[in-house]
């Protein structure tokens, strides 16, 4: 079956980048969420409820109410990630390849 789209069409999905991580020590802005899961802090980015949100941060280890989510810009970068403090939340990254 062929695809219609051109060779060049990008693959873009959210991608883990670094588990245990401290957002906290992350230079970005960032805004503090309570969600019930991943996916629910997922899409807080997605709605931009952080003007330019394109990563998040969620700690899957805390009780519901514990601002267990992190929103983080689209512009966070691994330097960044990498110079983060260990924690115990996973960060992910909206990415196209």
């Amino acid at each position: 079956m062929s695809s219609n789209l051109p060779e060049s069409a990008l693959t873009c999905d959210w991608n883990k980048k670094k588990d245990g991580l401290d957002p906290n020590s992350l230079t970005v802005p960032k805004k503090h969420r309570n969600a019930l899961n991943a996916n629910e802090c997922r899409t807080f980015c997605e709605m931009k409820m952080l003007p330019g949100c394109g990563s998040y941060g969620f700690n899957s280890n805390s009780r519901v109410g514990d601002n267990n989510c992190f929103l983080l810009p689209s512009t966070l970068i691994e330097a960044e990630i990498n110079l983060a403090q260990p924690g115990s939340y996973e960060i992910y990254k909206y990415e196209c390849t």
